[in-house]
């Protein structure tokens, strides 16, 4: 017990701003309530080498995340350009923009649609969504945890009903930073300190919708799935501005589709 509390002690060190939860071992699911409630889940397809991103998306992703619709209407993403500043772009972002069709950035999309790049045009697609009571099919709930160099995601899916024949559902976990500052283009002007939210940092798959958790085998309602994932940290990342999101997406199509999302901050 010593010699556990002793590494715990250790991770703290090595990531001074930590909170507390952060610097402690997640138990697995129990505790974890899965409410009935839609929240979906908001990307903003940027790039620190486009102007109009950091002219009007990024304001716009901002003032979504501002008016306090993070966690109880929406959870909210930005996925930058692999080509973008080192470090700020993510493989899975050339995964979404192929299956979702974008051709232009900054592109904002909630769950499968694509609003105007405009917060009012999201939180209004959001709400929408919400308010479809009857379409609810699963939720989720998640926790998370440093431990050693690793972010430990512990998550709950449960089913409300039944799931579609035949259909697979898997769960993404992503990793994203709140508040990094660096360069992005504005317009024309080039800023390096500019405030960047919510950016994709790292996933527990390689493929932007996760793994299966049900491998295609039927789905009655009241089904939980309790999983464990680790994504491995940058020492570069600011640990107490990481956020874990968990997206539940329904195989079926290109691409596929989201059935409800959560986030641990």
């Amino acid at each position: 017990m010593k010699k556990i509390i002793a590494m715990m002690a250790i991770a703290a060190v090595a990531f001074v701003s930590c909170s507390k939860d952060e610097s402690s071992t997640p138990a697995p699911a129990q505790g974890l309530t899965v409410d009935r409630v839609i929240r979906p889940f908001f990307v903003d397809y940027t790039a620190t080498w486009c102007g109009p991103c950091g002219q009007y998306g990024g304001p716009n992703f901002d003032a979504v995340l501002d008016a306090g619709k993070e966690g109880t209407l929406l959870t909210a993403m930005k996925a930058y350009s692999t080509s973008s500043t080192a470090g700020m772009g993510h493989p899975i972002y050339s995964q979404m923009t192929s299956a979702f069709g974008v051709s232009g950035i900054p592109d904002f999309w909630v769950n499968n649609t694509s609003p105007s790049t405009n917060s009012n045009s999201v939180i209004t697609a959001a709400t929408n969504l919400q308010n479809d009571t009857a379409s609810i099919v699963a939720g989720v709930a998640l926790k998370k945890g440093i431990v050693g160099d690793s972010m430990q995601v512990t998550t709950k899916v449960k089913f409300f009903k039944n799931g579609d024949a035949g259909a697979d559902y898997s769960l993404a976990v992503y990793l994203v930073e709140d508040q990094i500052t660096g360069y992005q283009l504005v317009g024309s002007t080039a800023n390096n300190s500019y405030l960047h939210r919510n950016v994709l940092r790292g996933a527990a798959a390689t493929s932007y919708y996760g793994t299966s958790l049900n491998n295609g085998a039927a789905v009655t309602a009241d089904t939980e799935f309790n999983n464990t994932y680790k994504i491995a940290l940058n020492p570069s990342w600011n640990a107490a501005n990481l956020k874990a999101i968990a997206v539940i997406w329904k195989n079926g199509a290109t691409p596929y589709r989201v059935i409800n999302s959560n986030v641990a901050k």
